[in-house]
């Protein structure tokens, strides 16, 4: 039922999603991480990440999250390194090019100290933007990570 509103279950609120259905496939960022996801009639994401750089790359991690018109939001986990980056976006369509303009923090486990005084050092926050399409080497190749390439678990 796209453009009509629709209720939520069990909240008695009425939602509108405007699917985008051309969100889902397969995307890649300025690094060569890979994002293919799939978009279900509720506006769910479903997928998997495969990113280039950092302590997991080239390992397929699950991904998560919702869709609404053009905006999206998605999570990783990479939980058996410790850590779970989200990303919050929009879907636009740049000169005939499809991006998916992101932003995105990764937290990892907390180091051990009192009342949580650290807890900060171990959130990251960036930004990417994704593409259709195999991955530029051009743009990939070089490219300085926007996160931290070495985190490991504490």
């Amino acid at each position: 039922m796209p453009g009509q509103a629709r209720r939520v279950a069990g909240t008695g609120l009425a939602a509108h999603r405007l699917m985008n259905p051309t969100i889902g496939g397969t995307w890649y960022n300025q690094h060569g991480s890979e994002l293919n996801i799939a978009i279900d009639e509720e506006g769910l994401i479903r997928g998997g990440f495969r990113t280039a750089v950092g302590f997991s790359s080239g390992e397929q991690s699950l991904v998560t999250g919702f869709a609404t018109g053009d905006l999206l939001s998605f999570v990783a986990e990479f939980t058996h390194h410790g850590c779970l980056t989200a990303w919050v976006g929009h879907y636009l369509v740049q000169d005939g090019l499809e991006l998916l303009e992101t932003l995105w923090h990764m937290v990892g486990m907390a180091p051990d100290s009192p009342a949580g005084k650290d807890v900060w050092r171990s959130t990251w926050s960036g930004a990417d933007m994704f593409h259709r399409g195999p991955p530029d080497r051009a743009t990939s190749e070089g490219s300085m990570p926007s996160h931290p390439t070495g985190y490991r678990r504490g």
